[in-house]
């Protein structure tokens, strides 16, 4: 809320006179939550929806964002549906589309679906929007980081919301914590405590500023309080166990050492149990140490993790997979791999459906797009331009931070026509082997200057 474009100078809003002049303005968030029951669209219905909203229309995205708000009390949503609708708007509006939509999608425990295609600036303009305990993350809240502004209750809330559930948890969970005080004074977590009374949002500072990671694991997890606190302070009814919440993580919230690691283990091996086997060994004590993790990656021959810089590589991966810090890997913890994995078949599938509705002349010809990739001929496409004109070109602002990365197969730093055939993977239902439509003839393929090696699918 603010008056003037200022901030109001009292805590509580009853305590505020209205003034006769000037611009009083806020943001109105409802408390009304959807059932898990409630419908929602189904694929073809979302598809036509979707195409109605495309820019390719030729509508201005603000008149886009009138036409979803003016529908959307009559829709439900699931966490999948609405990352492909933030794919529509370009990132300064990314917030905008969210805000519109939070409170109709159906399954919340899912948040982190969408949450992971949000650039962190977007993402901290929908929680000044829709306030801060409205977004808190509860039941997936692993690996993230907030800035907060204690002199703000509902920042405060949020405090003592974190601080609760790593007391049933693990008070260690809370990382990398820097605490700037009302006298200016910086602390971190190397010299200061983070007192447990912070349980109580009557006892968190009311000045200075905290920012704090929470680094929760599957070892120390506590469904029960999650699940409480969600329905506490986020007003969601979870009708939901453990088992039914699809577990995700966020690429943009991992090392980048850990987006190398993972690459190498889905060109290597079939699956991550047989990963973690190799790593374990055969006959293993069911845990992966340091010692193990550091030797096996060594054996894998991924050049990254060679040399003098594959100990310090090898340990960054170590403690994101290791979170409580217990000194070994879990399967239940290495099950985190599998959590990213999610995330770059999702990227690469927003993609491929992406081009099945925005370019349906090319169905069945993908060389057809690739000259609005490659608008100077240069065949072999450099990543950071090939990233360029997803957005430029083709209007394609869904997240895509590993999505070149993870089609230049054979790491030559470029990505050509070839590349795209990965795609053909994905599809309407999002399975493997759907997406056949988008299946080139490869005698129509631009011949980009490469190796004879047989190029290997990323995934």
């Amino acid at each position: 809320m603010s008056y003037a474009g200022r901030r109001l100078p009292v805590q509580d809003v009853k305590q505020f006179i209205l003034p006769m002049a000037d611009s009083f303005s806020f943001d109105y968030v409802s408390c009304k939550r959807p059932k898990a029951t409630d419908p929602t669209l189904d694929p073809e219905e979302f598809q036509r929806f979707l195409r109605a909203l495309s820019r390719r229309n030729s509508l201005d995205t603000k008149l886009r964002l009138q036409v979803l708000r003016s529908v959307s009390w009559m829709i439900f949503l699931k966490a999948t549906q609405l990352r492909h609708l933030l794919g529509l708007f370009e990132d300064d509006f990314q917030a905008q589309c969210a805000a519109i939509l939070f409170f109709r999608v159906v399954d919340m425990e899912n948040e982190k679906i969408f949450r992971c295609g949000f650039d962190p600036l977007q993402l901290s303009l929908l929680q000044q929007s829709m306030g801060f305990v409205a977004c808190f993350p509860y039941i997936q809240p692993d690996h993230w980081t907030i800035d907060l502004d204690l002199t703000r209750h509902d920042q405060r809330r949020v405090v003592s919301i974190m601080w609760s559930l790593a007391e049933k948890e693990r008070m260690d969970n809370l990382s990398d914590i820097v605490y700037l005080s009302a006298e200016k004074v910086l602390l971190s977590t190397a010299e200061w405590t983070p007192p447990v009374s912070w349980c109580s949002v009557e006892n968190v500072p009311t000045t200075g500023r905290i920012k704090v990671t929470y680094r929760g694991g599957k070892d120390t997890l506590s469904w029960s309080t999650r699940k409480k606190l969600c329905e506490q302070y986020g007003h969601w009814q979870l009708q939901c166990n453990h088992t039914d919440v699809n577990w995700w993580s966020s690429l943009n919230e991992a090392p980048v050492e850990v987006t190398q690691f993972l690459q190498l283990l889905l060109r290597r091996f079939k699956d991550f149990d047989q990963a973690f086997t190799f790593i374990d060994g055969v006959n293993g004590n069911g845990v992966i140490n340091k010692k193990e993790l550091t030797e096996r990656v060594q054996r894998m021959g991924y050049k990254e993790f060679q040399g003098l810089q594959a100990v310090p590589l090898t340990q960054k991966v170590f403690r994101y997979l290791d979170p409580d810090s217990s000194g070994s890997i879990s399967r239940k913890e290495w099950s985190t791999m599998m959590d990213l994995q999610k995330e770059v078949l999702q990227q690469l599938e927003d993609f491929a459906l992406f081009l099945h509705r925005e370019f349906p002349f090319a169905r069945g010809r993908l060389q057809k797009i690739w000259p609005l990739i490659d608008r100077e001929n240069l065949e072999q496409v450099p990543l950071n331009r090939f990233k360029a004109a997803l957005k430029d070109e083709l209007g394609f602002f869904a997240s895509a931070g590993v999505l070149a990365e993870f089609l230049d197969t054979d790491k030559k730093g470029y990505v050509c026509c070839e590349d795209l055939q990965q795609l053909r993977r994905f599809g309407k239902d999002g399975r493997s082997l759907s997406f056949g439509e988008l299946d080139d003839d490869a005698r129509n393929l631009p011949q980009a200057h490469r190796s004879g090696t047989r190029r290997r699918s990323a995934l």
